[in-house]
């Protein structure tokens, strides 16, 4: 039996077990560690798609819960998990105009374990208990727990209170079984197996829960309308270069040259889907705004209503 066939024979492997492949990874030359460090996170990022149909049925629940005006994204995760949660939900401020008020990341541990290792906050389940409660969830939030191994206590006592409290909640997990993804309505498993070096989780699990997590905010976005013909027509043009792509996406959803683009952005002072309205249908500034504002902020469907072979 070929060392291949031996491995899949194997029963599947958790985050936590140790991979004979890897054993004398340390002893390698960097050429064939590199590799091998490759191949294990090519091997994990292929996971996602048998987790594809389970990511895919709590779109639709979360995009209704978020749509509301009091609707938050929560998550709750500890260590590598936690700081991938804080780091994908902070990012949907300036990428989308998610209203920060709006996104909560429950690090275990607090905001401090962000740059330093909180030993033990990780096991206390009524923490992650109480972190939930004094938000009062509803059900207009999505509560999202990620955890590698899946039994992380604080994670799973976050998640438990939010779907007593009524929220849509959400687990990612990296061991299939888990308690973790037990305690949510919608669980997602995505079996990375073992690690390159064993136990470390920041490694295959980490990416994995990276990639999801992105997904499942891109997709609850372009859910809530912040996408338009591939383009992030909520970004908030904070700096310099996002100016300049503010007026590039305008430029190629107008078809107008960058002059104009940079005039109808400071009529809206930056704000890309009134801009487009203009560009598209020469309306004034106040009245793109009014008709973005009729249509809920939804630029397809004010597209659609403008575009005379629609109406």
């Amino acid at each position: 039996m070929t060392e291949a066939m031996h491995h899949r024979n194997q029963k599947p492997q958790t985050t936590e077990d140790a991979d004979l492949r890897y054993v004398n990874i340390a002893a390698l030359t960097a050429s064939a560690s590199l590799k091998l460090q490759w191949q294990s996170q090519v091997e994990a990022v292929m996971a996602i798609e048998r987790a594809l149909p389970a990511m895919e049925v709590c779109i639709e629940p979360a995009v209704r819960a978020l749509s509301h005006a009091d609707g938050r994204l929560i998550g709750a995760g500890a260590g590598t998990s936690g700081r991938l949660v804080v780091q994908d939900f902070t990012e949907l401020t300036p990428t989308f105009g998610w209203a920060p008020e709006r996104r909560i990341g429950l690090m275990a541990g607090g905001k401090k374990a962000v740059f330093r290792s909180v030993e033990g906050a990780e096991d206390n389940k009524r923490a992650g208990e109480a972190r939930i409660k004094a938000l009062n969830p509803g059900p207009h939030d999505v509560v999202i727990g990620v955890a590698a191994s899946g039994r992380t206590p604080f994670t799973i006592g976050a998640v438990e209170a939010a779907r007593t409290a009524g929220a849509v909640t959400i687990a990612i997990a990296n061991n299939a079984g888990s308690k973790l993804l037990d305690a949510a309505e919608f669980p997602i498993a995505i079996e990375t197996g073992a690690e390159v070096i064993s136990g470390s989780t920041r490694l295959k699990a980490g990416t994995v829960q990276k990639i999801t997590l992105n997904m499942l905010s891109n997709q609850f976005m372009m859910g809530l309308g912040k996408v338009f013909e591939g383009r992030m027509v909520d970004m908030q043009a904070t700096n310099e270069k996002l100016v300049k792509r503010a007026a590039k996406m305008v430029q190629d959803l107008t078809g107008c040259d960058e002059a104009r683009a940079k005039d109808m952005l400071a009529a809206t002072k930056g704000w890309i889907k009134p801009t487009v309205l203009m560009g598209r249908f020469n309306l004034s500034a106040e009245g793109a705004t009014q008709i973005l504002e009729r249509h809920q902020g939804n630029l397809h469907s004010c597209v659609a209503a403008l575009t005379p072979a629609n109406n």
